[in-house]
This record gives C-alpha cells, structure tokens and sequence, in this order.
C-alpha cells in the first residue's frame, strides 16, 4: 500500500503501511470484519480501534475492563 499510518499503542507510536483489509476476527463465537493494520510489535495479538468497535455498537466500561457488543438485532455480547 502508498499510505502510511502512524499508531499509538499507548507506549510508542508504530509505523506501518500494511493493512488486512476485511479480516475476519472471532469474539466470543461471533465473527467481525475488521482492517488490521500490521504491526512489528509483540506486546499484543490485535488491538481494535474505534472504527471497528463503533461499527460493531460496543460499549467500553473501563472501570470494570470489559467490552460489550450491542450490535442492532442481535444479543449483546
């Protein structure tokens, strides 16, 4: 790809211009389409950013460190 992306992951900010685009992710038996962006890094396996979770309606509750998904006909997960 031409583009490329500059990604915080809270400690240091990767550069990247390699995308997966429209991977399949699996949470809790349900399966997502999300870009990924590769990273050199080993600190995480994937790290979903707000596009994809506002795509898939989830609810962050940092307080207790959870992630729900409420996408629209369909259990919350």
């Amino acid at each position: 790809m031409k583009n490329q992306w500059e990604i915080s992951t809270g400690n240091v900010i990767v550069t990247t211009n390699r995308v997966c685009k429209a991977c399949t992710v699996e949470i809790y038996g349900r399966k997502l389409e999300a870009d990924l962006f590769v990273l050199d890094i080993r600190e995480y396996d994937v790290i979903l950013g707000m596009t994809c979770l506002s795509k898939y309606h989830a609810i962050i509750d940092c307080r207790i460190k959870k992630v729900t998904f409420k996408i629209s006909h369909q259990p919350e997960f």
